[in-house]
């Protein structure tokens, strides 16, 4: 056995503790060391040991680490004289044979090492990291109620619950009087296999168990149910839609995941990235390298397998720049389905046109959008960069946005619609303003 390298195993497993993982920043950036051949073999050596240790799949950590020795014999690695490039490179084919995207190597200066080899962070540590995911909010970005009912929420990471919970508690109770919400993950990078737990434990009516984590072979398993109790109402019954695309992994993908195989959600947008293994990171101190090696596989409660390597399939597949806009448009749909409220279908009636419009935008010509420039009772309509504006009574301006060639809608949330009607000779002549609330007044052009 060619191996001799220092072990020091970390016993971050990314079950919620991904918080206090040992990715330490540095204080000051380090100079780029040299790598001989000889240390070259060393690190390869090492890293296969670990790999043939503990990585989830025996059989492929077998082929990962002949295919490092190959690469090493037929010079593959002999023009890198950098370790920091050289780390970089056995990353790349590592997850070349196996496809885990979870798979990190990294080489790491003496002070990161001496810094983890405490037991645990220090209270100046955890206290200043706190800090600064308070500062970015534990990356919840949006929480708003849309027009037709529907709530959207953006996080952009799974935070440790013990610290991020009451962010996310406020988050979802804010939309708890949703007939429908979209939850958008197409950023979300992944993070506390308890935080998707906590998050998914909203739309179950009762405890239930959503997935297993399975050591290597027939090892341990450990069970991942939601909770009995959640701090607010319960959306079990809600149209859920979730929004991913190829930057949405790991626990991103999970929350997905499960949700769509519970039946509880509709996914939108492109497939994902494929990671839902579990990982643990192992520190060689003597070769400054630091090992992020998955030791785990993720088993459904529902389907019986996972994601890895195919990634999240979507309901409704469409670019994920678009997934919002057709999400939003299901949502409406569904709901006005559903409603037996006429004041409130009403209401969805007018909003549908709109958003239609988004799904299949229309264009208008620069020649028709001056034509109905003008005067129209307390509207005012004005052409700018190419865009017709709408100012009410010397209010705030807002874009229209055309859903037909007479017809336009204005503002973010679609505050007011407008369609233009013509005289006998084809020119514009009078404008019809609508509102949500059903308010329609017409008005000749001046």
């Amino acid at each position: 056995m060619r191996n001799k390298g220092v072990f020091v195993i970390s016993l971050v497993l990314m079950l919620g503790t991904l918080f206090f993982s040992p990715s330490i920043p540095q204080t000051a950036a380090q100079p780029a060391q040299g790598i001989d051949a000889a240390k070259q073999l060393e690190i390869i050596d090492s890293v296969a040991s670990v790999f043939n240790r503990l990585y989830v799949f025996e059989n492929v950590a077998g082929e990962m680490a002949a295919y490092l020795h190959k690469r090493y014999d037929e010079g593959g690695y002999a023009d890198i004289t950098s370790e920091r490039a050289f780390a970089w490179a056995l990353e790349q084919d590592l997850r070349s044979v196996s496809g885990d995207q979870h798979i990190r190597i990294r080489h790491r200066p003496d002070e990161y090492f001496e810094r983890v080899s405490r037991a645990g962070p220090s209270k100046d540590e955890i206290e200043r990291r706190i800090l600064r995911q308070r500062q970015s909010n534990f990356d919840f970005q949006t929480v708003e109620s849309l027009p037709g009912n529907v709530g959207y929420v953006k996080f952009n990471s799974f935070s440790d619950p013990k610290y991020a919970a009451p962010t996310a508690i406020a988050g979802l109770n804010f939309l708890g009087n949703s007939d429908a919400i979209i939850i958008d993950l197409r950023d979300n990078g992944g993070g506390s296999p308890l935080m998707v737990q906590f998050l998914a434990s909203y739309f179950f009516d009762e405890a239930t168990h959503i997935n297993s984590l399975v050591s290597r072979g027939e090892g341990t398993e450990q069970q991942l149910w939601t909770h009995s109790y959640v701090p607010g109402p319960r959306m079990a019954g809600m149209d859920i839609y979730v929004l991913v695309s190829y930057d949405t992994f790991s626990a991103g993908e999970a929350l997905a995941y499960h949700l769509q195989q519970a039946g509880k959600a509709t996914i939108v947008g492109d497939s994902t990235a494929g990671g839902a293994h579990q990982s643990t990171y192992v520190q060689i101190q003597d070769l400054n390298i630091e090992i992020k090696v998955p030791c785990m596989r993720a088993v459904s409660a529902f389907s019986k397998t996972n994601w890895e390597g195919v990634g999240l399939q979507p309901d409704i597949k469409v670019p994920s720049y678009e997934a919002f806009d057709v999400a939003y448009l299901h949502a409406v749909k569904r709901i006005k389905e559903k409603s037996d409220d006429a004041e409130f279908k009403a209401r969805l009636d007018w909003l549908l046109p709109a958003r239609e419009s988004k799904v299949k935008p229309v264009f208008v010509g620069e020649e028709v959008l001056q034509s109905y420039v003008g005067q129209y009772g307390p509207i005012k309509v004005f052409y700018a960069n190419g865009s017709l504006f709408f100012e009410y009574e010397n209010r705030r301006q807002m874009k229209m946005y055309p859903m037909s060639e007479m017809k336009f809608r204005c503002g973010v949330f679609d505050e007011y619609q407008i369609e233009f009607h013509l005289d006998d000779n084809g020119v514009p002549c009078a404008g019809t303003i609508s509102f949500e609330d059903g308010t329609v007044f017409k008005e000749p052009k001046t």
